[in-house]
């Protein structure tokens, strides 16, 4: 997952840039970064813009939008857009690194049961090396008392222990889980209950439309104009109804993103809101024809998206991230196992 490469730019401006093992690449070098590549460094965009998805390391599988200024991660994967990033970390000290170091450690840590393993062996083993160095004085037998040495030896019993843990670590670290130390993995034998995130966890982290309600003579005209302000928008509710809504495009003159409400926008010379109900009623737009509507769907968990015209309330949009195939299966065997307060 560690990145291994990255396109170093001669400068802000520059396109095209040349491919660099990792290690060559220094604090301050300029990077380039296209969709679908790992962030190699750790820095502060200086050109572009994108949606950057941060799974690795935050468990969060909503990408995030980046913008001049904002900061990028090594290891997070930039799902749309292109970036120029300034890295100001490489290589083990960036957070990926870290996340790397902290792997290290934990395989190096001891448990709880290897510790008694190890203050047994302390005594344990000289004891046997005695034992076998009496048999051999007594009997004359070398071979004799080679066996009682082999037979008696602790060495399954000590390197046991660490070795499983240090194989359960590393195959938890393959598959995405990050144990903090072998008590932590000891532990897990105790667990009765497991609290999930929901969404990329026990969603697909693919939002898609599921219900939409529209006023009444709603016209292909404003299914274009919500349309032609979501082309432009760069959320991630913006390419579920994109998906939900197939009309041709037209001309976006003005927009503007307001953060934390949405999005305005002047479309063929209408004045477009998209957004949450805390946008619309700071334009004044009367909502009272979706107050149950609304209500029920914000119930069922769904993300609600409004859109108007000129002040008019056109459409409401239900928005949800639907459960994995393989979801409830995963949750029966779950239970099957002994984990039966599941929270998600």
């Amino acid at each position: 997952m560690a990145p291994q490469t990255a396109t170093v730019l001669a400068d802000v401006n520059d396109a095209t840039g040349e491919v660099t093992d990792i290690d060559f690449v220094d604090a301050g070098d300029l990077v380039l970064v296209k969709a679908g590549d790992r962030v190699p460094v750790d820095g502060v965009v200086k050109r572009g813009h994108g949606l950057v998805n941060e799974a690795s390391l935050t468990g969060e599988a909503r990408p995030l939008p980046k913008v001049i200024d904002q900061t990028v991660s090594a290891g997070t994967i930039l799902a749309d857009g292109i970036l120029v990033v300034e890295a100001s970390r490489v290589g083990e000290d960036t957070t990926f690194g870290k996340i790397i170091e902290l792997v290290e450690e934990a395989q190096d840590s001891k448990s709880k049961a290897q510790r008694v393993i190890d203050r047994f062996a302390k005594y344990y083993t000289p004891l046997i090396m005695l034992i076998a160095l009496v048999v051999g004085l007594t009997t004359k037998d070398v071979a004799l008392a080679i066996t009682v040495l082999v037979l008696g030896c602790p060495g399954v019993l000590v390197i046991g222990v660490p070795v499983s843990t240090v194989a359960g670590i590393g195959r938890a670290a393959k598959l995405g889980v990050l144990t903090k130390g072998s008590a932590s993995l000891s532990a897990l034998s105790k667990v009765d209950t497991l609290v999930f995130d929901k969404t990329g966890t026990v969603t697909k982290g693919l939002p898609a439309v599921v219900s939409d309600w529209w006023a009444a003579g709603v016209s292909e005209r404003d299914h274009q104009l919500l349309v032609s302000v979501e082309t432009v928008a760069n959320h991630p509710l913006a390419k579920a109804i994109l998906k939900h809504e197939a009309v041709a495009l037209l001309p976006v003159d003005q927009s503007e993103v307001l953060a934390g409400q949405g999005m305005v926008a002047q479309v063929a010379g209408a004045t477009v809101l998209v957004g949450n109900a805390k946008l619309l009623i700071a334009h004044q737009v009367d909502l009272t024809a979706v107050a149950t509507t609304a209500s029920a769907w914000q119930v069922a968990g769904r993300s609600l998206v409004y859109f108007a015209v000129d002040g008019q309330l056109r459409g409401l949009l239900g928005i949800s991230d639907p459960l994995k195939d393989e979801a409830q299966a995963t949750f029966t065997k779950l239970r099957a196992l002994g984990y039966q307060n599941l929270i998600y």
